[in-house]
């Protein structure tokens, strides 16, 4: 699972995720993150209309 800063960091900047289960995304920018906000939540990454949590996500390469 990755970090919470490295999550921040990718933020409105072109990324290559990496998923747990082995899929990836190649050059897609992430347009917002999410803080968790109580005990039932994950952190999470938006890209365009999709939401990812952070247990879903194994790498991030942040590219600009």
């Amino acid at each position: 699972m990755v970090n919470v800063e490295v999550m921040k960091k990718s933020k409105n900047r072109f990324v290559n995720i990496y998923f747990t289960d082995g899929d990836n995304w190649k050059n897609i920018r992430c347009t917002n993150f999410y803080l968790k906000d109580d005990g039932d939540e994950e952190n999470m990454l938006e890209f365009e209309n999709v939401l990812i949590n952070q247990s879903e996500i194994k790498k991030i390469e942040i590219l600009d």
